[in-house]
């Protein structure tokens, strides 16, 4: 799996969820509190996620070179 790829497949992330989940989730819980909290989770692991992906380096070299 080619880094592009992972780090798309990061991005897809939020579309697991997408407006029927959050419709659902809407409906279980009787508000918008729980759908907007596991939103801002979701926000905060990608923003992680982005700062490790972002880092100046090459993907080989953290493996000792190949």
């Amino acid at each position: 799996m080619t880094v592009a790829a992972a780090a798309g497949g990061l991005a897809d992330q939020g579309h697991c969820l997408g407006p029927l989940g959050l419709g659902l989730l809407h409906s279980a819980s009787g508000g918008w509190s729980l759908p907007i909290a596991v939103l801002l989770a979701l926000l905060v692991a990608q923003t992680v996620a982005a700062f490790g992906e972002s880092r100046d380096r090459h993907v080989l070299a953290s493996r000792g070179g190949a």
